[in-house]
């Protein structure tokens, strides 16, 4: 995985993400084609910190993948948390 900053975002793995989704931290998730500033990205990070989402990680990815992934923005996700968190 090539490891991109954006701005003051960094991409990380999918695991980092599900170890910061466990934690309760913020994490954001993109399109892969799309930079996490962009207004096309279907940011989901609002649900990653939800109380009422009593949902496992997996879940959230694949409800991610099956409303916002589409050929313009790309079918995977990619995770960002910002610099210095």
């Amino acid at each position: 995985m090539i490891m991109h900053t954006f701005d003051n975002w960094k991409r990380i793995t999918k695991s980092e993400a599900q170890k910061r989704f466990n934690a309760g931290k913020e994490t954001r998730i993109v399109p892969h084609k799309c930079s996490p500033d962009s207004p096309f990205a279907g940011d989901m990070m609002k649900h990653f910190n939800n109380p009422e989402l009593s949902q496992c990680f997996q879940s959230a990815i694949n409800a991610w993948c099956y409303y916002n992934s589409r050929w313009e923005t790309g079918y995977y996700p990619s995770f960002y948390v910002k610099e210095g968190e």
